[in-house]
């Protein structure tokens, strides 16, 4: 498995246990990270779409679909930048840029992975 592959892998992983924990025991999850717990059912709902995001990056990993590893890193961004605006421009609890780093260090690691991987087989060919 390439250091790509497994990049996406930790991510694809990292969205299905946050997506679990979200739908199953959302005030347990949030209150470890000291965010309010929210009475709803959409804290349930947003968790469970995560959880089928990480089973398409651990399927992508699995078809070894680079285009997807390519894209997710830019995708990956805009979670980072819509996080950093909510806590600083909306009052959202500091926490959620854990969240934020997540995200921004995975894509980071993928990015640098993929360039890698692409310099390695610019010098091989």
């Amino acid at each position: 498995m390439s250091a790509t592959e497994k990049s996406v892998l930790g991510f694809g992983l990292y969205a299905v246990i946050s997506g679990l924990g979200l739908f199953l025991i959302p005030d347990l999850l949030l209150s470890i990270l000291r965010v309010e717990v929210a009475e709803t059912v959409w804290i349930r709902i947003i968790g469970f779409m995560l959880f089928e995001i990480g089973l398409v990056y651990i399927w992508a990993v699995r078809a070894k679909v680079r285009e997807v590893f390519e894209f997710s890193v830019y995708i990956r961004i805009v979670p980072v930048t819509c996080l950093v605006l909510l806590v600083v421009l909306a009052g959202a609890p500091f926490q959620v840029l854990l969240f934020a780093f997540v995200d921004a260090a995975s894509a980071l690691h993928t990015w640098v992975s993929l360039k890698r991987e692409r310099n390695e087989e610019l010098a091989a060919a």
